[in-house]
């Protein structure tokens, strides 16, 4: 009788999980496992396991009946990562479907939407759909409001402000644009030197090396505009700021806009000199942005300082192959500009080199400099 019991409870829970009646704790456990390793992804900078973890999140509170507001927070991260990957038209449907979900969670996952009308905005934008971004931005803003953002964190509103405005003058709305930078500037001159809350840069800065990786610079570019501009808002430490500006600067020049990659690079060198960084990367960037301009003279000015700045970090011995295609970059930009007897020097240096480290093969992958069309945003 008692195994007869016990069979009918367990068929009568089989049946009842099945039809989508009560929620299954295996499920649950496994989803939160899923969503923990999303995160872990995302942070190591492997969006694509992310975006795969998080799927399979989603997946588990479907099939657990967990309920609409679990599925939602893993249907929101699947779509933001996955907009990340520059898979666009995917990440959209996601957003809309994980607003579906926040409206059938009765108050439940309430404070999802406005973050997630946020980044939804901010990814059509990103894709250069403005027409389209500007009435997300606007229920994003209404949000916002409703939370009362404003008082919470100031220079977080201001930051989201000044992106809603950018996305107003893409668009042709000037007059709401400027009504809403003036909002934006009313705010910073309230509270001069406070810093954001919104800790948002990172996950920007892992769009961006997805994007490099991928070898998709437009996107790269957009997205270390935005880690610069989020680590800048929350006034993070110099050395944090130095790594970002080289990112922004490098892509910059991916995408042909050489002056302001000049400008970023050389801040990204001021402020790893001021903290004592290793700022002979910046001066190889700035080298290389110049050599690949044909600009020589200038490159030649950035090599010199550059290979003085390497032997003291003894390059020839910790990192030959490296070092060895600098001084050829160096002694071509000599020879283009007719310093024969200075190129000499250098040419007898890398014999040296090679002399003394035979079989090198070179590693050094370039940013390809002016190799991809600009993007304006």
């Amino acid at each position: 009788m008692r195994l007869i019991l016990e069979y009918s409870v367990l068929a009568l829970l089989t049946s009842l999980l099945l039809s989508g009646c009560i929620s299954n704790p295996v499920n649950d456990y496994t989803r939160a496992r899923y969503y923990e390793a999303g995160e872990k992804a995302e942070m190591a900078g492997d969006l694509e396991t992310a975006r795969r973890d998080f799927g399979r999140a989603q997946i588990n509170a479907q099939t657990g009946n967990l309920g609409p507001a679990k599925e939602a927070y893993a249907c929101y991260e699947w779509s933001r990562v996955t907009g990340y990957l520059g898979r666009y038209a995917e990440a959209e449907k996601g957003y809309i479907e994980a607003l579906a979900l926040i409206d059938k969670a009765n108050g439940q996952a309430d404070r999802l939407r406005p973050p997630l009308l946020c980044e939804y905005a901010r990814m059509l934008r990103d894709s250069g759909q403005e027409p389209k971004a500007v009435p997300v931005y606007t229920r994003a803003l209404s949000e916002l409001e409703q939370i009362y953002i404003e008082s919470v964190d100031p220079m977080g509103m201001a930051e989201f402000l000044d992106d809603y405005s950018q996305a107003l003058r893409s668009a042709g709305a000037t007059g709401q644009a400027d009504a809403i930078a003036a909002r934006s500037a009313r705010i910073k001159d309230k509270h001069p030197g406070e810093p954001a809350k919104t800790q948002a840069q990172q996950s920007y800065a892992n769009a961006g090396h997805a994007a490099q990786g991928r070898n998709d610079w437009g996107a790269a570019r957009l997205y270390w505009s935005r880690a610069v501009s989020a680590t800048e808002y929350a006034c993070l430490p110099p050395a944090q700021l130095a790594v970002f500006y080289y990112e922004y600067g490098r892509s910059l020049g991916a995408v042909c806009e050489f002056a302001e990659a000049d400008s970023y690079l050389k801040k990204a060198m001021k402020l790893d000199q001021d903290s004592g960084g290793d700022y002979f990367t910046d001066l190889t960037e700035l080298a290389r942005l110049n050599y690949d301009q044909g600009k020589f003279g200038e490159a030649a000015a950035f090599y010199e300082l550059d290979v003085a700045a390497l032997d003291r970090k003894n390059a020839e011995v910790t990192a030959p192959a490296a070092f060895l295609d600098l001084l050829r970059e160096f002694s071509d930009c000599l020879k283009k500009t007719g310093h024969d007897e200075e190129a000499k020097a250098i040419d007898a240096r890398i014999a040296q080199v090679a002399a003394e480290h035979p079989g090198l093969h070179s590693i050094t992958e370039r940013t390809p400099y002016g190799k991809y069309p600009p993007r304006k945003i």
